[in-house]
């Protein structure tokens, strides 16, 4: 919906406005918070999913994937936006690499690269999910694997609400955590690529040194290369297709 709005399409992003609430009220309903949901603690979550969340979610999953494919044909189906968005800014994969870039811009490169596939954490080797890429490269490229996940997202959701079992949601832990003295990385797959999480400790409740590593922070270094030689007006095409937030940037 956003990539249409960059593009001058407004009617895409009403449409997904729609599903943007009920997802929106479901966290809501679970969390307290529409935006900031502060839902994800040390050694678990803030709470197990409540029964108005878990009708909310199972009444949403019953629709979920045809109204998604009714509302993709605007853009999918839109000859504007393919035209606009086919052959342009793309990406080879060797570049993409030494870039580091990663998630659905490395993906739509070809290299079928997935930190829940390929470093597994949490339940994600018990689960059934694909790994979607696209060969050319180019803005529409991007697009289309966002959209390809977007299904897959809903294959996962799926597979937990079924397997989930009963259990504690938090472990037990001291009020205040000071873990031993040493470093560590963490990184998991988030929707625009590897988040990650570089943390030094000394020994006290504080960390002593902190880094974020944000995909964002990457990909918008693709704009330059990506935009050179078109017109002005498709760099918002090459842009939107990248999906850079702009809060990942700030170093």
């Amino acid at each position: 919906g956003w990539m249409a709005l960059d593009l001058g399409g407004i009617t895409p992003i009403l449409w997904s406005f729609i599903e943007r609430d009920e997802i929106v009220d479901m966290l809501a309903a679970l969390t307290g918070q529409k935006l900031l949901y502060n839902y994800y603690r040390i050694g678990g979550v803030n709470g197990d999913l409540n029964h108005e969340f878990m009708s909310r979610l199972g009444n949403w999953m019953s629709r979920a994937a045809a109204q998604i494919d009714s509302n993709l044909g605007l853009m999918n189906e839109n000859e504007i936006f393919v035209r606009r968005t086919r052959g342009l800014g793309t990406l080879d994969a060797a570049t993409a690499l030494r870039m580091g870039v990663t998630g659905p811009n490395l993906r739509a490169t070809g290299v079928p690269f997935d930190l829940r596939r390929d470093h597994p954490y949490l339940v994600y080797p018990e689960l059934e999910f694909n790994v979607p890429t696209r060969d050319e490269g180019d803005s529409l490229a991007r697009y289309m694997v966002r959209i390809d996940e977007i299904r897959e997202s809903i294959r996962i959701i799926d597979q937990v609400l079924h397997e989930m079992p009963d259990g504690p949601v938090m472990a037990k832990l001291p009020r205040l955590i000071r873990p031993r003295p040493g470093r560590a990385f963490g990184a998991v797959e988030g929707p625009r690529g590897a988040y990650g999480v570089y943390a030094i400790s000394d020994g006290t409740d504080q960390p002593f040194r902190m880094r974020i590593h944000d995909p964002s922070f990457v990909h918008l270094q693709l704009v330059g290369p990506l935009t050179r030689g078109n017109l002005i007006a498709d760099t918002m095409a090459v842009m939107a297709s990248l999906d850079p937030v702009m809060g990942g940037v700030d170093k």
